[in-house]
């Protein structure tokens, strides 16, 4: 840890470098050691030119739970840049904050299903009990010989262990006795 602290204000110079790689490993670097302090650089890197070092960026401001960043990932979870939607919306999810909610839910029929996938993820990690209606649609709607839709049904089940609702429990206990092999 010790190492990693000294090591901090040369990986947030790399940032500047005009070496693509260099600025991807401090990216990757910076999000690891996951101090907070270095949350403004990669926010600053969300703009870079690179799409890997955007989405390193991503994935360290949730692995530091940057709520400083939550503005800006909201933005991106709701762009047309599929890739950066897709890590923005588990960023989210990983940092935990309440504002989140409310895109998260309207993500919940992208038509992304990796997007969905990460929407429906990011609600459980947030607790979000406005998202149990919607999560239990899923868990009863959705048609459990479609792989993809049954990727999403789990997901929406392990969503709903995550809140934790108590009024959810006849609900997925009748999903799992009508399926004879859901994980629920």
């Amino acid at each position: 840890q010790r190492r990693d602290r000294a090591a901090v204000r040369d990986l947030m110079k790399a940032c500047d470098s005009d070496v693509v790689p260099m600025r991807r490993k401090a990216v990757l670097e910076l999000g690891r050691i996951g101090r907070l302090k270095t949350a403004s650089t990669l926010i600053r890197m969300l703009k870079d030119p690179d799409e890997k070092i955007r989405i390193l960026a991503i994935l360290g401001l949730g692995w530091m739970q940057s709520k400083e960043a939550v503005p800006l990932l909201i933005e991106l979870a709701l762009s047309n840049d599929m890739p950066m939607r897709r890590r923005a919306v588990q960023a989210l999810g990983q940092i935990g904050e309440p504002r989140a909610v409310m895109p998260l839910l309207g993500l919940l029929a992208d038509r992304d299903h990796f997007t969905r996938e990460n929407a429906i993820l990011s609600l459980g990690w947030l607790k979000a009990k406005d998202a149990v209606p919607e999560l239990l649609k899923i868990v009863t709607t959705f048609d459990r010989q479609d792989a993809q839709q049954r990727g999403l049904m789990i997901s929406a089940i392990r969503a709903l262990g995550h809140i934790g609702d108590p009024s959810v429990t006849v609900v997925l206990q009748q999903a799992g006795d009508d399926a004879k092999d859901f994980p629920v």
